[in-house]
Parts: structure tokens; C-alpha cells; sequence
């Protein structure tokens, strides 16, 4: 086991693989094409090892910042002291409980002309072979808000802009306006 997976391996972190790299590669690059990013200030909420961070950096002119569970990985020891236009949760809030995302979207609603962008699984029989032959065969063993919650709780709580279906993800660009 590498350093860094035994250092993390009680949160869920993704360490990739050479699969994962292409199959993240195609969620960021989906993710990054599909809103302008220009001069915004983003948080990356639960951005771990920071890809989706370089990926936005080296595209778009923005100010982005990670919060994470792993104080080492986080630009931010609180996320709501941020002063951001656009929260990502790519991939994340299904590690949350239902009751935890309420709290959180409590805080967003209270802001001003933000956008709230979400990253999904779809985590079904497709994804779970994706994961498995891609050597995370227990990608979602730490779910605990199912997609279809997911994007229920999101749908009641902002307005949706626009949404895209991939085959093995969803993403859905909201505003809490």
C-alpha cells in the first residue's frame, strides 16, 4: 500500500489508477466545458487531492480553493469564511448523510448569486463494473445519500440551470436564486 492511500485509507479518498485517471479526466473535462468558470471564486468542496483544481486553473481564469475532510488537503480550515460564487461537489455528497447536506445547503441558501455545481455517480450495475475493472471495486461502498436522494434534496432546496446525463454521471448546474 502506497504512502498515501495507508495515510487516507479511513476517508475516501481516490488514489487512480491509470483507468481512474481517463475516467476522472472525462467527469473534469465534461465538468469544465460545460459552465464558464472565468473570473470566478470557486470551492471545491471535498476536493481532495486537488485535480479538478489544475484542470480549472489551467483553463479558466479563477480563484479556486479546496475544502476537504483531511486538513492537509484543504486550502481552508472553514469553508464558509470563503467568499465564493461557485461551489463543486464532485462526487462527494453522497458520503454524506442526508441530514449533513441539509445543513450545508442551509448556509447556501443564506448567500448571495451563487451557483451550486454537482457531480454525480449513478452507481449502477455499469458503474459498479466501471469501478471494479478500473480497481476501485468498492468505489461506493461508502455511500450514504444515494443518487436518486441526491439529486432530490438539490432539486428542492436550488433552482436548477441546467442538467447533463452521462452514462455513468450526472451533473447539475444550480443557482440559489
Amino acid at each position: 500500500m502506497n504512502k498515501l492511500k495507508k495515510k487516507f485509507s479511513k476517508y475516501h479518498v481516490t488514489n487512480p489508477n491509470f483507468f481512474s485517471k481517463i475516467y476522472f479526466s472525462v467527469i473534469y473535462s465534461s465538468l469544465i466545458n460545460l459552465f464558464n468558470f472565468n473570473d470566478k471564486k470557486i470551492l471545491d468542496f471535498g476536493g481532495g487531492q486537488g485535480f479538478l483544481k489544475k484542470k480549472l486553473k489551467k483553463k479558466y481564469n479563477c480563484d479556486v480553493k479546496i475544502y476537504d475532510i483531511i486538513p492537509s488537503l484543504s486550502d481552508l480550515k472553514n469553508w464558509k469564511s470563503y467568499d465564493f460564487d461557485c461551489i463543486i461537489f464532485c462526487q462527494v455528497l453522497c458520503l454524506l448523510k442526508s441530514k449533513h447536506i441539509k445543513l450545508i445547503f442551509e448556509f447556501l441558501k443564506k448567500k448571495k448569486n451563487i451557483y451550486i455545481i454537482s457531480v454525480f455517480s449513478k452507481q449502477t450495475i455499469i458503474n459498479k463494473i466501471f469501478a471494479f475493472v478500473l480497481g476501485h471495486k468498492d468505489a461506493h461502498g461508502d455511500t450514504k445519500t444515494f443518487p436518486e436522494d441526491e439529486k432530490k434534496i438539490l432539486l428542492e432546496n436550488f433552482k436548477l440551470l441546467k442538467s447533463y446525463n452521462f452514462l455513468l454521471f450526472e451533473i447539475l448546474i444550480l443557482s440559489n436564486n
